[in-house]
């Protein structure tokens, strides 16, 4: 009795979408597999745009100090950098020790996202992180502060 009516209310649904589309909330979260790539795809997409857009309004420090732990951060935000075209500064907290004391530098390495006209601070990550993490945070900064 229950699936009849389950099977029942699904062919109804489905009836309703086929002449209603707009009802259907798939459109918007898709649940098959290539929909959600596709979704994603465009969210990625979406995205790099806004960051691309934003990103000339901020410039990025890298301190480091001579850890194995710096070496493999600046090469992740080297790599980065280079193929998305962003600015990055990078600071050896061993070698300008003034640097680390204006940015106020608790822990090494860090990765900073300074807005060029305000001058306003923000920390990406203290380790050693992916890229995309790293490019998530910079997104989240220029959406949230721009």
């Amino acid at each position: 009795m229950l699936m009849d009516k389950s099977e029942t209310f699904a062919k109804v649904w489905e009836q309703v979408l086929i002449e209603n589309p707009d009802l259907d909330n798939t459109i918007e979260t898709p649940v098959s597999y290539y929909g959600n790539l596709s979704a994603r795809d465009t969210k990625e997409q979406n995205n790099k745009q806004l960051l691309k857009k934003h990103i000339r309004e901020y410039t990025l420090f890298l301190v480091i100090d001579n850890t194995e732990m710096s070496k493999s951060l600046l090469a992740v935000v080297l790599d980065m950098a280079r193929l998305r075209g962003y600015r990055v500064n990078i600071v050896n907290a061993e070698n300008q020790l003034e640097t680390t004391k204006i940015f106020s530098i608790k822990r090494l390495p860090v990765l900073l996202m300074v807005h060029n006209e305000t001058g306003r601070i923000f920390i990406l990550t203290y380790s050693l992180i992916s890229a995309d993490k790293i490019e998530e945070r910079m997104l989240r900064v220029c959406v949230n502060h721009s």
